[in-house]
């Protein structure tokens, strides 16, 4: 009998997180439902940089794991997709720039008995500019997210860290530093 539950406990330690690939999509990165936000003025979304420490954007079990997309891509597009969802107006030039970087995007799994865990952050830092020039405003903004559960696999993990940088996002564009000066940006 104690053979039989050394056996099951170790299959279940193993089957943490079944066919986990080396690499993690990072372009998924999903929209809150603040639909009812409205961000109120134009805006161009301009460059994001990649300003991570480390080039790997997780760790399981004494591996490295590579994103897979571009990263600071991923986030440019993430931040159009919520201010599109809060209703902002979006324009190719003659409005306030919005650039940022990533400074740390990052998940961590543990794999352990009974149950694993997963802790992702994301940390992003955004400039909004006059006329490409002027500052108006910039800020830093973190999201954290942890997981527990017996089994996960690579979109757990995937959901964790994509939902780590959404928190940082929606923490910025909640910010009514942010907004006043968008609003006092227009022209």
């Amino acid at each position: 009998m104690r053979t039989f539950f050394c056996v099951i406990a170790l299959s279940l330690l193993c089957s943490c997180a079944p066919g986990l690939e080396r690499t993690l999509l990072v372009s998924q990165i999903p929209t809150s439902d603040s639909s009812s936000q409205y961000l109120r003025g134009r805006l161009t979304v301009g460059v994001f940089t990649d300003a991570r420490q480390k080039e790997v954007i997780g760790h399981f079990n004494g591996k490295n794991l590579s994103p897979e997309g571009d990263v600071p891509a991923s986030v440019a597009l993430a931040f159009e997709r919520e201010l599109k969802a809060r209703h902002a107006e979006l324009v190719a030039f003659d409005a306030p720039l919005l650039e940022g970087e990533v400074r740390d995007w990052f998940v961590d799994v543990t794999p352990s008995f009974p149950v694993n865990r997963i802790k992702a952050r994301a940390k992003v830092r955004i400039r909004l500019l006059q006329k490409g020039k002027v500052p108006l405003f910039h800020g830093e903004y973190e999201g954290n997210v942890t997981y527990e559960h017996p089994l996960v696999s690579q979109g757990d993990i995937e959901r964790i860290l994509t939902e780590a940088m959404s928190f940082a996002i929606q923490e910025a564009l909640e910010d009514s530093r942010f907004e006043s000066a968008l609003f006092n940006g227009q022209s």
